[in-house]
């Protein structure tokens, strides 16, 4: 249902490069729970948004039921998070 595969984020502090997320790789089936816990500043929250496409990896795949999020353009993100995990 959620794979990410080799997911990265990293963000610019004016010349220095901060990894938020680096190299997640993470599969959820349909009907799993998880929960991402870690220290504040660890990248749970860019890893979300990253998940939902709020913010583009640096690197990586995310895919939402055989879906790259990748290949999809801004109408097609927003349909899709309206409609939960249905593939737009």
């Amino acid at each position: 249902m959620i794979w990410i595969e080799n997911v990265s984020k990293t963000y610019q502090q004016g010349k220095q490069e901060v990894h938020a997320v680096k190299d997640a790789n993470l599969h959820i089936r349909k009907g799993e729970i998880f929960g991402i816990i870690g220290y504040s500043g660890a990248g749970k929250s860019s890893l979300l948004r990253c998940i939902n496409y709020l913010e583009r990896p640096s690197a990586g795949t995310v895919r939402v039921n055989g879906t790259e999020l990748a290949a999809l353009n801004e109408q097609q993100l927003r349909m899709m998070r309206r409609s939960g995990v249905k593939s737009a």
